[in-house]
């Protein structure tokens, strides 16, 4: 039963998705079009923009790339991306670790990245997610708001 306004609109944004977006791991295919996206959507000189050998060094396994992509299901394109470092490949203890994520510039479906966000998380079978460099102007108020997830930063020491 829905109890809120906030609820309804939470989930008539999810059948916006489930309308207009197709949510599914990037494949090898797919490489060209991601590290467009990235030029064009991020950073100029984002180094996955650029280099093709390290975005496969780190992000390729097998024939998958580590990246859940948005879709959009009339034009085809990709509307948002989020990718994830696997910390082991134990199927039972998949450590993941968040990465870039970005969404289309000026698109006109509002919370989109939190949607791709939340659909890696659901889609990626993982044991363990850390979110290392979340971005603490933009996404870290997101995350706290729509995950209440706790958040902080580490002290680091050397000796």
């Amino acid at each position: 039963m829905i109890e809120t306004k906030y609820q309804l609109k939470i989930i008539l944004l999810m059948n916006i998705f489930d309308k207009n977006f197709l949510f599914k791991q990037a494949e090898k295919k797919d490489l060209k079009r991601l590290m467009n996206f990235i030029k064009i959507n991020g950073k100029k000189n984002h180094i996955l923009a650029h280099d093709s050998n390290f975005f496969k060094y780190e992000y390729i396994t097998k024939e998958k790339i580590n990246f859940l992509i948005a879709i959009n299901k009339n034009d085809k394109k990709i509307y948002s991306i989020h990718g994830f470092i696997p910390y082991s490949y134990n199927k039972k203890n998949l450590h993941i670790c968040g990465s870039v994520g970005l969404t289309k510039i000026n698109n006109k479906y509002p919370l989109l990245g939190i949607e791709t966000f939340k659909r890696m998380l659901s889609l990626v079978k993982h044991s363990t997610y850390c979110g290392i460099g979340t971005n603490p102007n933009t996404m870290l108020p997101l995350i706290k708001k729509f995950f209440k997830r706790h958040t902080g930063q580490m002290i680091h020491f050397y000796y």
